[in-house]
C-alpha cells in the first residue's frame, strides 16, 4: 500500500528525533489499515536493519505526548498503544 508523506514532517516537532524515530513513521505511514497499524519490534527491527529495542524506543517515542504538534488531538501523540502490538493511528483521516 501506499499513504501521504508530507514535507512538512521534515521540519516540525519530530526534527531531531532521530533516523530511527523517522523510519518507524514511514512504515507507520505505509502500513496504517482504517486508523490502526501492527508494529512488532523484532520483526520491525529486522526490516529496517536496527535492533528491536532501538524499535521499541522509536515507538515510545511516538507515543509520548507533543506539545509541539501540529496535531494537537491526544496531546499530539502519534500513535496510541491498544494491545501488544496494535497502535491506533489518530492523523489517520
Amino acid at each position: 500500500m501506499y499513504g501521504k508523506h508530507f514535507q512538512s514532517m521534515y521540519n516540525g516537532s519530530m526534527v531531531g528525533a532521530g533516523p530511527v524515530v523517522f523510519a518507524v513513521w514511514g512504515y507507520v505511514i505505509a502500513n496504517t489499515r482504517d486508523s490502526f497499524v501492527e508494529l512488532n519490534p523484532v520483526i520491525l527491527g529486522a526490516i529496517l536493519g536496527c535492533s528491536s529495542d532501538e524499535i521499541t524506543d522509536a515507538i515510545g517515542e511516538l507515543c509520548s505526548p507533543d506539545e509541539k504538534s501540529r496535531s494537537p488531538e491526544h496531546n499530539g501523540s502519534r500513535l496510541i498503544k491498544k494491545t501488544e502490538f496494535a497502535y491506533f493511528v489518530p492523523t489517520y483521516e
